[in-house]
């Protein structure tokens, strides 16, 4: 979307979305007047997702996809990792030192018959 109107768009959704939510403040309304300006501030809502953030969103996405398709022709052979070296990358380490360490007392504890396998 062009610069120039993604600013008038998103300036004039929020002019309307702040005077819908001062209607209640300036003016004594019955309830349901109230509700006509809450359908109206939630209107503003759901057209602000779809005038800006969702076309926003899925140019994001083909963007993001040609750049990828551009890195995999620059890539002509894939790399092949060992699987220990792939799993490494995916967990946390500060997360799985614990467990490592927990998992390492309990098998000592084992070997040395300080605790009961049959439970």
């Amino acid at each position: 979307m062009d610069e120039p109107i993604l600013a008038l768009i998103s300036l004039t959704l929020f002019v309307g979305s702040y005077f819908a939510g001062c209607i209640p403040l300036f003016f004594t309304l019955n309830e349901k007047s109230i509700r006509i300006a809450s359908i109206f501030g939630a209107g503003l809502l759901v057209g602000t997702a779809l005038c800006v953030i969702i076309p926003e969103g899925v140019s994001a996405l083909l963007e993001s996809s040609n750049s990828h398709l551009e890195n995999q022709q620059i890539i002509s052979q894939p790399v092949q990792a060992k699987l220990s070296e792939q799993m490494a990358l995916n967990i946390p380490k500060p997360a799985v030192v614990p467990l490592v360490n927990d998992d390492q007392r309990l098998r000592n504890q084992r070997n040395e018959g300080k605790v009961d396998d049959k439970k």
